[in-house]
């Protein structure tokens, strides 16, 4: 009964704030030019360097210990030391942001890097904090705080682009809106840890032996992830330009919002479980729940592939300006780059069971390096922007493989494969479908379509989830003493 109750408010959430985020894709296609869209990309690009080079190194070591910290009353004391950490990484994105825009004067690079700034802060605060209250067991201030952040960044999104018509302004608004959610989810975490005996001196944060030993491998590692996720985006805007990266930018989005979906559910729902169960666990503790953390967001991500692929035209159709509707090729792509993207995350949870984080740096180096491999000859021998996608698909597909095999190095797993059968067997059964799937030519028939993969996704999705013995198993623990 908790698990059903706790279901439906992470995905009444998640579906609130995903529907937003649809929102925000209309609004800002219909507001931004493909030039001023692709110039949006570079932006979030460069906050996505400090994001995953930088700050979530020290995030994932948060999460790890999280509860341990909290249990012992020494959390928020912990993390005065990462205040101080995230204002020096902001100045980090500020500097890089003018030498990558080139500002056309000196009032303009003051503006920029101080968006930029403030963004950086804004982020990795929203990122710790919202999660955070659910990683502890406060689902409803958390999901609360999402879905505010995402309607704030909307809204002052909408009023800064009418103000200024730029991408810059569009960026200023989701700081805003992030910021205002990060300090009300930070406000909530300090009167919820009121009650517990808090120490008032600052506490270490970070050992020497812990920045060696798992930050700097883990920075190298989501430095590679960067690499092949974001830093793409400027050698695309090198070769082709910024319009072409818009169209790019606007499908791959697109298909990431879906997605977001299914990490949402893992990150609010099953993370915190399963971080809370290997904290203190025996190596076939560790292995079981890792296996159980597999089955159950593995077989699901194959499903949304087909679910995804059927639901692109219609998507395409009622959620992007008509000047970017050209962007569906890139919609079918993207969500293979997702799939992959999402189950290398998920196979990548067994460095944090066993801390051994520079086993991520090859999956990384291999799927960014033979990426980037391939939109060079691409850009050099001046191909159809295509063969970016291509490459792309070629970086994560060889990604994930090496992470796949990496991981169960690391940590010993066990795929159900009548579970894994099955969702393969919905995939294959979409695809075929969508070959007789009609192009919607009008707002109802797009919704129609849409109605009815989002049930038949639904449902074959719950039937994986009320049918798992592993949903149960990794969800039965208790997230917090009280």
């Amino acid at each position: 009964m908790a698990i059903s109750r706790d279901l439906l408010l992470i995905g009444g959430g998640r579906i609130t704030t995903a529907l937003l985020g649809l929102v925000s894709i209309r609004v800002a296609t219909n507001l931004l030019s493909p030039e001023q869209y692709g110039a949006l990309s570079l932006l979030v690009a460069i906050q996505l360097l400090c994001g995953m080079f930088l700050i979530n190194p020290v995030e994932q070591h948060i999460y790890r210990h999280a509860h341990a910290w909290w249990d012992e009353g020494t959390l928020l004391a912990r993390l005065f030391s990462y205040k101080i950490y995230t204002g020096a990484i902001s100045f980090i994105g500020a500097v890089l942001v003018i030498v990558v825009t080139h500002p056309q004067s000196f009032q303009a690079a003051m503006l920029v890097s101080l968006i930029m700034l403030c963004m950086v802060v804004a982020v990795t605060w929203n990122g710790i904090t919202v999660p955070m209250l659910n990683m502890l067991g406060y689902r409803a201030e958390s999901i609360y705080w999402a879905v505010l952040s995402t309607f704030l960044s909307v809204l002052f999104s909408v009023l800064f682009v009418y103000w200024q018509h730029d991408a810059i302004a569009w960026f200023a608004g989701q700081a805003v809106g992030m910021a205002c959610g990060a300090l009300g989810a930070w406000i909530s975490i300090q009167r919820k840890g009121a009650r517990a005996n808090h120490p008032t001196e600052r506490l270490v944060l970070l050992s020497k032996e812990t920045i060696i030993s798992y930050c700097i491998p883990l920075a190298l590692a989501t430095g590679l992830m960067w690499l092949q996720l974001s830093g793409y985006r400027f050698a695309v805007e090198h070769f082709w330009g910024l319009s072409s990266l818009g169209y790019i930018a606007v499908g791959f989005v697109l298909t990431s919002q879906i997605w977001g979906l299914l990490e949402y559910l893992a990150t609010q729902l099953l993370y915190p479980a399963f971080y809370r169960q290997i904290t203190g666990a025996s190596t076939v503790q560790n292995e079981a729940a890792f296996s159980d953390l597999l089955n159950i967001l593995g077989p699901m991500s194959l499903v949304l592939v087909g679910v995804s692929i059927l639901a692109a035209p219609a998507l395409l159709y009622m959620l992007v300006s008509q000047q970017y509707q050209s962007a569906i090729t890139f919609v079918y792509f993207g969500v293979v780059i997702e799939c992959c993207r999402v189950l290398s995350n998920l196979f990548s949870r067994a460095a944090q069971i066993t801390k051994h984080t520079k086993s991520l740096a090859l999956p990384y180096a291999v799927g960014g390096g033979l990426q980037l491999l391939f939109i060079y000859v691409a850009g050099t021998l001046h191909a159809d922007t295509i063969w970016v996608a291509v490459s792309l698909v070629i970086g994560a597909v060889s990604m994930l493989v090496i992470m796949a095999v990496q991981m169960y190095k690391e940590v010993v797993y066990r795929l159900e494969l009548p579970r894994w059968l099955w969702a393969g067997g919905v995939l294959i059964i979409c695809l075929l479908v969508c070959i007789l799937l009609p192009t919607p030519n009008g707002a109802l028939q797009a919704l129609t379509i849409l109605a009815v993969i989002a049930l038949s996704g639904g449902g074959a999705v719950y039937w994986l989830a009320a049918n798992n013995p592993s949903v149960e198993r990794l969800l039965g623990v208790k997230l917090r003493e009280d």
